[in-house]
């Protein structure tokens, strides 16, 4: 699901982070604002996945996320930022 298919894309990202956190959302994003808003704010999420892939094509994407998320627990990416970068995943 995107913010466009829900009608936040122009809502801001500490409402999008919001409404991830009540329907128990994780966000996945190519934006680095993201990673600096988790930072400052210490309100509760469901976890941000922020991609840092040169080749940021749905199917490189998937090729790079799937195998990942299929050996990740969720409750350690529950309020945290992970950085997903091609043969690097940081937890912080």
């Amino acid at each position: 699901m995107s913010v466009y298919e829900i009608g936040l894309s122009a809502t801001p990202d500490e409402e999008i982070l919001k409404v991830a956190e009540k329907e128990k959302r994780i966000i996945l994003t190519h934006d680095k604002d993201f990673g600096n808003l988790v930072r400052q704010l210490y309100q509760p999420h469901g976890g941000v996945i922020l991609l840092r892939l040169r080749n940021q094509s749905p199917q490189n994407v998937i090729l790079y996320l799937i195998p990942f998320l299929k050996k990740i627990k969720f409750d350690r990416i529950k309020n945290r930022l992970v950085i997903f970068q091609k043969g690097k995943v940081r937890i912080i």
